[in-house]
């Protein structure tokens, strides 16, 4: 039992440490391939004490050519109140009063409303209490292009205020990079059974 423990304990720490070589913050460079049209799409629902902030960081992408699309999914706070407040050509709020369609869930439901409503040729998907740095889209595009992706996920920073967030949330990340071997990826595409996407990015 303690040896299938430790064994276990020993893989995390370094299936950890390749995976923390690995995973890195993108470096944007100084020659921008392209600037396509990017559609940053933003669920939310009771999301007042979030909203402004994520929204706010997005208005501040140093990207010249893209869009913020919210979804006000029936919230019953007042995030739409907040999302009044915002006045910018970029932001395109929709309020949402859907009955929900058999078969579909709620964020799902509200993310394919959004893709209907966007124009970009990139889409961004990204959570109501996220907080993202000025160079996001720019790096995104950079690496989607460099890289020639079809697909690209990251690990925004979140807005954790609660006890128990700060419990687990750092838990859910730590699990990522622990128990998943991401390096295999990087190795060959036969490996692409272990790529890891994250739902807020």
């Amino acid at each position: 039992m303690m040896r299938g423990v430790f064994i276990f304990v020993l893989y995390q720490l370094l299936n950890s440490i390749v995976n923390g070589f690995l995973i890195r913050i993108p470096k944007q460079q100084e020659d921008t391939l392209g600037t396509p049209r990017v559609s940053v799409l933003v669920p939310a629902r009771n999301e007042e004490e979030n909203i402004g902030q994520c929204v706010q960081s997005l208005l501040m992408q140093d990207y010249p050519n893209y869009e913020i699309v919210v979804l006000n999914d029936s919230s019953e706070d007042g995030t739409s109140t907040v999302l009044k407040t915002i006045n910018s050509e970029k932001l395109k709020v929709i309020e949402s009063k859907d009955v929900l369609p058999e078969g579909w869930t709620g964020k799902n439901w509200a993310c394919y409303r959004l893709f209907l409503n966007s124009t970009g040729e990139i889409v961004i998907f990204t959570d109501a209490d996220t907080i993202h740095s000025s160079n996001m889209i720019s790096t995104m595009v950079q690496e989607m292009e460099r890289r020639n992706l079809s697909f690209a996920s990251g690990i925004p920073r979140e807005l954790i205020t609660t006890f128990g967030e700060k419990i687990t949330v750092p838990f859910m990340n730590y699990s990522i990079v622990s128990i998943f071997p991401i390096f295999l990826s990087y190795l060959s595409p036969v490996f692409n059974m272990f790529s890891v996407a994250n739902g807020q990015f």
